[in-house]
C-alpha cells in the first residue's frame, strides 16, 4: 500500500510540479536579471522591491519542498513518530501564540476548553503542525477578519473543533481535499501550496486519529480532528 501510495504521489509531484515550481522561479529569475542589468537605474524603494520578491518567492519554494519531502517520509514509513501524554489545550495555546506572532493582522482566536487538562497521546511535533495548520487555513481563509472558534470536548475520545466565517469550500472540492497541490477554485489569489491538507491528513492517520470537514461556500468551515484520549494518570 505504501509503495502504491508513494508511486502516485510522485507521479502526481511531475506532472504538477512544472506548474507550481516554474512560477516562483520565472518571478526569481526576473528580478535577478532585472537586478544585474539594471540596478544603477533604480532607485533604493525599487532594489528593495525586486529583493522582497525574491525572498518571498524562495520561501514559497521551500516550503513546497519541505511539506513534499515529509509527506514522502509519512508515505514511505521513515519519520520517527514519538507519542507522549499532551495537555491539548497548553499545545493549542503554544500554537496560537505562534500564529500571533508570525500573522497578527489576521483574524482573532477564541478558545473554549474544560477546565482541567484533557491529555492525548501524540508527538508534540506533528500534532503541533496540524492544530497550526488547520487554524492557519481558518484565519486565512476568513477575508471578513471574523473571529475564528477553537472548542475542546473531551467523552471517550478527544474532539477538537476549528470554526470559522470564511470562503468556504465547495462540494468538488472537498472530494480532493487530501490530495497533494490541490486547492478550491474559490481562493482567488489567497497563498498556499496545495499541500498543506494532504500533510494533516496523514499525521492524523499516525496518531490514529479522524478528521472531518463540513464547509458551505461563503459561510464557512467546521474542521473536527478526533485523537485518543490518554489516561489522566501520570
Amino acid at each position: 500500500m505504501h509503495e502504491k501510495e508513494l508511486s502516485e504521489l510522485k507521479s502526481r509531484f511531475v506532472a504538477m510540479a512544472s506548474h507550481e515550481f516554474r512560477n516562483p522561479l520565472n518571478l526569481i529569475l526576473a528580478n535577478v536579471e532585472l537586478l544585474r542589468t539594471g540596478w544603477r537605474q533604480q532607485t533604493a524603494e525599487a532594489i528593495e522591491r525586486h529583493l522582497d520578491t525574491i525572498q518571498s518567492q524562495a520561501t514559497a519554494l521551500s516550503d513546497i519542498i519541505r511539506r513534499l519531502l515529509e509527506l514522502l517520509r509519512i508515505q514511505a514509513g521513515t519519520v520517527v513518530f514519538q507519542p507522549d501524554r499532551l495537555d491539548l489545550a497548553n499545545l493549542c495555546h503554544s500554537v496560537l501564540a505562534q500564529l500571533q506572532r508570525a500573522a497578527p493582522d489576521l483574524p482573532s482566536v477564541r478558545m473554549d476548553a474544560p477546565p482541567s487538562p484533557v491529555w492525548v497521546w501524540g508527538d508534540a511535533v506533528y500534532l503541533h503542525r496540524v492544530i497550526s495548520n488547520l487554524v492557519g487555513n481558518a484565519q486565512k481563509y476568513t477575508l471578513s477578519g471574523a473571529p475564528v472558534q477553537i472548542t475542546i470536548t473531551a467523552t471517550d475520545r478527544v474532539a477538537l473543533h476549528i470554526v470559522d466565517q470564511g470562503i468556504g469550500i465547495a462540494p468538488a472540492d472537498l472530494e480532493h481535499l487530501y490530495e497533494p497541490f490541490h486547492r478550491g477554485g474559490n481562493v482567488q489569489d489567497i497563498p498556499g501550496t496545495g499541500l498543506g491538507m494532504a500533510l494533516v491528513k496523514q499525521l492524523v492517520d499516525l496518531h490514529r486519529g479522524e478528521l472531518h470537514v463540513h464547509s458551505e461556500v461563503g459561510r464557512g468551515t467546521c474542521v473536527t480532528l478526533i485523537l485518543p484520549l490518554a489516561s489522566n494518570a501520570a
